[in-house]
């Protein structure tokens, strides 16, 4: 016979019950919104090392303390000549630099055309790498590389991005930048290439770089990954947001290279995860980077000198 005291048993269970199924959604919530607050927190690096190489804007500019200018007309020999658009209207660079306070002598002291072909064409990068620097002017002119093309190379960077470098490509023209650095932004960029360890600095000789129709030139400063260019056994990897002609290597994102490096590694974690990993791993990053590393095909191109390792 059910008594009154079965009953009271029952609805306790029920209660006791009732009890853990609410504390266990709340749980579930609050695990639910740390991982929100993680992912929000994170989100933006993980979106940075899936868009490398950043922001690059697709047309010749000077970069000014972290505004972008774009150049009408560029003077490589009196680059304070150089006619800039100001926003309203073309300007010489020196009549917008007078009207921003920056001494004129910004522009007048000796600069090194260095190739951009990643993140150092982009005004993001710039603005990162000397964000401690005052009276920032850098030209950024975009240039047509011709027998080249840009790569990515086999290891991963501190952001968790795959990097790019150069690889001969006979036939292929490809889309670069060339900034225009003085001695202290040069010494600077080294610093932040990691010349030495990740990339030596070199010049490319005997090669054809256009500018514009009436200038090309023949040599060009640039820095070469050391852990030449990304090679599956079949093709080397071209970078797919680098406009070429004639490409004949593979091309990809860094998404997808991202992903396919993830699954050729066996890794079973989301890419969005295993890409946070390696931002937070430095250790985990440089064995991974040791794992792919055989991934890799040397630089092709004989006509070279290093001017810094």
């Amino acid at each position: 016979m059910f008594t009154f005291n079965d009953l009271k048993r029952v609805l306790s269970l029920r209660m006791i019950n009732l009890y853990f199924i609410l504390m266990n959604n709340k749980i579930m919530i609050y695990i639910k919104e740390v991982t929100k607050m993680i992912t929000q927190n994170d989100k933006q690096k993980i979106e940075e090392a899936k868009g490398y190489p950043l922001n690059v804007p697709e047309y010749s500019y000077i970069f000014i303390n972290k505004e972008v200018y774009k150049v009408t007309e560029f003077n490589r020999i009196e680059i304070g000549e150089s006619i800039i658009n100001d926003g309203t209207n073309d300007v010489s660079l020196y009549a917008l630099l007078r009207k921003k306070g920056i001494l004129l002598e910004s522009v007048k002291t000796p600069r090194t055309p260095v190739l951009a072909y990643g993140a150092n064409a982009s005004d993001i990068q710039l603005s990162g790498k000397y964000k401690n620097f005052d009276d920032v002017v850098i030209p950024v002119i975009r240039a047509r590389l011709v027998d080249f093309d840009i790569v990515f190379t086999p290891y991963f960077c501190h952001d968790g991005s795959i990097p790019a470098t150069i690889q001969y490509s006979p036939g292929t023209e490809c889309e670069v930048a060339i900034t225009y650095l003085t001695e202290e932004q040069l010494i600077h960029m080294h610093k932040t290439e990691s010349v030495g360890t990740d990339y030596n600095y070199i010049k490319l000789l005997n090669i054809k770089v256009e500018l514009d129709d009436s200038i090309i030139d023949k040599e060009v400063f640039c820095y070469n990954s050391l852990h030449g260019s990304f090679y599956t056994g079949d093709n080397q990897i071209a970078m797919k947001c680098i406009k070429a002609k004639n490409r004949i290597f593979q091309s990809m994102s860094e998404e997808e290279l991202l992903n396919m490096v993830k699954n050729k590694l066996g890794i079973k974690k989301t890419l969005d995860t295993f890409i946070l990993d390696n931002i937070n791993n430095d250790l985990l990053r440089k064995k991974l980077s040791n794992e792919i590393a055989d991934m890799s095909k040397a630089f092709q191109y004989n006509n070279w000198v290093i001017i810094g390792e």
